[in-house]
């Protein structure tokens, strides 16, 4: 009898554990601590501020996004102690400015597509009926007699059907 209740109060409280946890990886995120800082402080989130979230009600998240950013902080202090650590951190960090920058450029060009694409549109034909190609690479590059004289490009067979 007293080894169910036991049982049971340690499935009620793995479960309560189990979902605390949740929350604070959840809080974490949103902060903008991910698991990929788990390698830098062995523990992610940190076990200790789960227990104490789990089994006390007053303690708030706020105090585990510290403790993790702490636990964060102190990795990196003890990996920039050692030389080698440091030359790997300087190394990361050039990393993910490089992939910062790469998804930065991504973002601009597909705004650039989007834009250029915008720009083919093709208003319509000289006779003023609609082209059966429009907004396509067709209507803007293959130059067929309705829709070059309303193209606006410079494209050589465009100029030499406009001409």
């Amino acid at each position: 009898m007293l080894d169910r209740r036991r049982s049971k109060i340690v499935s009620t409280l793995s479960a309560v554990r189990g979902r605390r946890k949740k929350e604070i990886e959840a809080a974490l995120r949103n902060v903008g601590i991910h698991p990929a800082a788990e390698w830098a402080c062995e523990k992610w989130p940190d076990t200790s501020a789960v227990d104490k979230y789990a089994s006390d009600e007053d303690f708030m998240i706020d105090e585990v996004i510290s403790c993790q950013r702490k636990q964060l902080a102190e990795a990196a202090a003890r990996r920039a102690a050692d030389p080698v650590g440091a030359e790997r951190e300087r190394l990361r960090a050039q990393k993910e400015a490089r992939d910062f920058a790469r998804i930065l450029q991504r973002g601009e060009r597909k705004q650039r597509c989007k834009e250029f694409q915008k720009s083919m549109r093709c208003p319509g034909s000289s006779s003023g009926g609609q082209c059966s190609s429009t907004g396509s690479y067709t209507c803007a590059f293959v130059a067929c007699a309705k829709c070059c004289p309303t193209y606006p490009g410079d494209c050589p067979r465009h100029k030499a059907v406009l001409a």
